[in-house]
């Protein structure tokens, strides 16, 4: 770590700034480090509880990531602000551990989510973003350069951390904007009626930003986890500048399915400045060939703080979240250990070596993963992988 970064970590952590050390995530190089993320309709949302079998799967993950309640009955309202807790607390019991975390956006209410936004929404409309003409844009946003969509956005983490004992949140709605740069996140003005003015625009995302640092300081605190979304990359707020002065303690690579350069990205902050954190999401990871060569590609370039994700739906029971095929379970439950340097590329093949034994190979249109265990497990788009794996000479690209 270079002086300078030292130095900016050191005072940063006396009090200005947020940003930390991440230690105090559960994270092990046992076995892959994985997170869940799905809404909890395996059962009624009044009830609030998984069943049993789902209870004790999802509590061996690191993460716990309450989503939004997309498959909920149509016209339904799920509740998660009073769901989620007592989940949260059942997961607690079996592992203590385990991060409690909950889905918000930037740019859409869903008041069918959380009946504090549904309060807020119908009885104080004027706290959406509105615009030009005076009329509400059409998505329904709150109005981050007004102080009563600031509370608004703000009361329903309030009530999901400090009150329902949650411990990290999850922000979504950077869908190629960013208002740390640029021009921010004009995009959220979308209306029939009229325009929002440059000067609303810049309103609003000064606010979204301040917004954040009250959330990250002053509601989730130390101990408390801020992951940010973005489309198409890891979200790291303005790159050019320290992480230090970014809110966010992590983020999530939303189409990257193991993506080694976005990886990357990550691991360079983390070796020349602080902790940051990254979910790895698979795209149509409920498919289980897709998901395993995902595996492959998260192995090759993961970092500490790095959590792979299994599924690809909304819905606990509807995209994969849960339990998988033979080599899946096998794959996230075998020996891993931490890795022994870099992946080493030759050009044309990658591999990466970890403590337990367990070797990592991966060419243009195969991959393999050689388990510790003894057992193999084939990768990629063609097969072959495991037979130029086993002839592959180890010895002579382990790093020194």
């Amino acid at each position: 770590m270079c002086v300078a970064f030292l130095l900016l970590s050191l005072f940063s952590k006396g009090g200005l700034a947020v940003n930390h050390t991440l230690s105090y995530l559960p994270f092990s190089w046992d076995t892959i480090p994985r997170y869940t993320f799905c809404s909890n309709s395996s059962v009624d949302y009044n009830i609030g509880l998984f069943n049993n079998d789902t209870l004790h799967y999802i509590a061996k993950q690191d993460i716990m990531l309450y989503g939004t309640a997309e498959h909920r009955t149509p016209g339904g309202l799920a509740f998660l602000d009073y769901s989620s807790p007592p989940q949260a607390a059942a997961l607690r019991a079996i592992n203590p551990d385990q991060q409690q975390w909950f889905y918000y956006a930037i740019d859409l209410v869903r008041p069918h989510d959380f009946e504090s936004d549904g309060n807020i929404l119908f009885k104080n409309p004027e706290c959406l973003l509105h615009d030009d003409a005076g009329v509400p844009v059409t998505r329904t946003v709150w109005d981050f350069g007004n102080p009563c969509g600031v509370e608004a956005w703000l009361n329903t983490s309030r009530s999901l951390i400090t009150r329902g004992g949650l411990n990290g949140i999850f922000i979504d709605g950077f869908q190629g904007c960013n208002p740390f740069v640029g021009g921010g996140c004009r995009r959220v003005c979308t209306s029939k009626n009229s325009t929002c003015s440059a000067e609303k625009m810049t309103a609003w995302n000064e606010g979204l930003i301040k917004a954040m640092w009250t959330l990250k300081r002053e509601i989730l605190g130390e101990k408390g986890t801020l992951i940010c979304n973005y489309t198409p990359g890891p979200f790291t707020c303005d790159p050019s500048k320290p992480i230090s002065e970014c809110p966010c303690d992590g983020t999530n690579d939303e189409r990257g399915g193991g993506n080694f350069q976005h990886m990357q990205i990550i691991k360079k902050i983390e070796d020349t400045q602080d902790d940051y954190a990254m979910l790895t999401h698979v795209p149509h990871g409920n498919e289980d060939s897709i998901l395993l060569r995902s595996i492959t590609g998260f192995l090759l370039g993961t970092s500490r703080y790095q959590y792979h994700g299994a599924g690809f739906d909304y819905d606990c029971t509807g995209g994969g979240w849960l339990g998988r095929g033979e080599e899946v379970e096998h794959a996230y439950g075998a020996p891993l250990g931490a890795p022994l340097g870099d992946a080493i590329n030759t050009g044309s093949v990658m591999t990466r070596k970890f403590a337990t034994g367990t070797k990592v190979f991966l060419n243009v249109t195969s991959g393999c993963i050689m388990w510790s265990d003894g057992k193999n497990t084939e990768t990629g788009d063609k097969k072959g992988g495991c037979s130029q794996s086993a002839v592959w000479p180890w010895a002579e690209w382990l790093q020194t």
